[in-house]
């Protein structure tokens, strides 16, 4: 199927304005994404050092009786609900505290996959993991980030923006439709007078186009023609 010239203008303007409203929507929601997982970090890493000098203080407290401050430490952060918090022992291979929401198999699984220091942060599929170690016990401590919930997170900060192009896309394409519409119409008028002054037989009135820009030009052009071609018949 042939376009006809109105399509030929709006089909272009449309798809530019998609792509442009889309790729500046899709920034700006990676932005966030790693404006907010910077943030959890950052967070997490200071949450990281109170735990370790906490820890550090309890265990000068109770030299003498290691394993019960062990399970002293345990206790207090069970209790407490620090959320995400995560307590591994290295050397037994044992999750000793999981407020992640996630499974034990699951954190015993990505701990494996730890192999070094790596600025203590861990990123695998669906979780990133900051995390420290406290050697005096051999305890891998940590915070599990889940990608999805930061995802949804950002949604739900980016939405007013998002709302916000999806309304300048939808203004944008109405804007589209009426310049496509503001090209064509004077176009397909000029078009049909001139079938219509092939068709006639020498009568013919000269064409109204009110325009200043070239559509204008070409129909004043366009009626010195015809004057000439009275003058000369």
């Amino acid at each position: 199927m042939r376009l006809d010239i109105e399509n030929r203008i709006l089909i272009p303007f449309m798809v530019l304005i998609i792509i442009s409203i889309s790729v500046m929507t899709a920034v700006s929601y990676l932005n966030g994404y790693n404006l907010l997982l910077a943030n959890e970090t950052k967070n997490y890493t200071y949450d990281l050092k109170e735990i370790m000098t906490f820890m550090e203080k309890f265990h000068e407290d109770f030299k003498t009786e290691s394993i019960q401050a062990q399970e002293d430490i345990i206790s207090y952060y069970h209790e407490s609900g620090k959320k995400e918090m995560i307590i591994f022992d290295v050397k037994s291979n044992t999750v000793l505290l999981n407020n992640s929401g996630a499974d034990d198999n699951y954190v015993d699984n990505v701990i494996g996959e730890i192999t070094g220091p790596d600025d203590n942060v861990f990123s695998e599929k669906d979780s990133i993991f900051v995390y420290d170690v406290y050697e005096k016990y051999n305890w891998m401590i940590g915070f599990r980030i889940d990608k999805t919930k930061l995802h949804y997170d950002v949604l739900e900060n980016e939405k007013n923006l998002i709302l916000v192009a999806i309304v300048a896309m939808i203004f944008s394409m109405q804007a589209a439709i009426l310049i496509s519409y503001n090209i064509s119409r004077p176009v397909k008028k000029l078009a049909e007078y001139c079938d219509n002054v092939a068709d006639s037989d020498g009568a013919y009135d000269k064409i109204e186009l009110r325009r200043d820009d070239e559509i204008g030009i070409l129909s004043k052009a366009f009626n010195n023609m015809l004057e000439r071609l009275k003058r000369n018949t």
